[in-house]
Parts: structure tokens; C-alpha cells; sequence
């Protein structure tokens, strides 16, 4: 995960869609497994957690991915 990540929004968008330089964090997962973040295991943790965080508070508002209704704003 790109440590050049300084807001909340900027973290969730590597997690999901990724960025020209770097691919999500999600497809890096399920292409990869955890290989790919040996070196990096606390950083992706602390952003895996605020993620997760996101997520779930987004779910309480019916605004998450895995809502029916979900919309992306991009």
C-alpha cells in the first residue's frame, strides 16, 4: 500500500479502485493472498481497520457495497 496515502477518502479509493500507479488493495488480495504485503503487514493492518471501520458505519447507514442500493460517486 502506497505510503504516500494522507486522507481517510484517498486510503478507501486505494483499497477499492486503486490508482494509476497502484492496483486495490482488494484485487491485490484476491490475486495475491497476503504475499504481497509481507514487507508492509502493520501499515496494510492500520488501513485495513479504518477501512473495515468505514464499512461497517456505511452499512448501519445503508450506504455500503454490500447494500443493495449502493452508488458509487465517482
Amino acid at each position: 500500500m502506497p505510503r504516500c496515502v494522507v486522507t481517510v477518502g484517498e486510503l478507501y479509493k486505494i483499497c477499492y479502485t486503486g490508482s494509476v500507479s497502484f492496483p486495490s488493495v482488494v484485487g491485490l488480495d484476491e490475486r495475491s493472498g497476503a504475499s504481497w504485503r509481507s514487507s508492509d503487514r502493520q501499515y496494510y493492518n492500520v488501513g485495513l481497520q479504518i477501512i473495515n471501520e468505514i464499512d461497517r458505519l456505511s452499512c448501519v447507514r445503508k450506504r455500503c457495497r454490500r447494500h443493495p442500493g449502493f452508488k458509487t460517486s465517482d
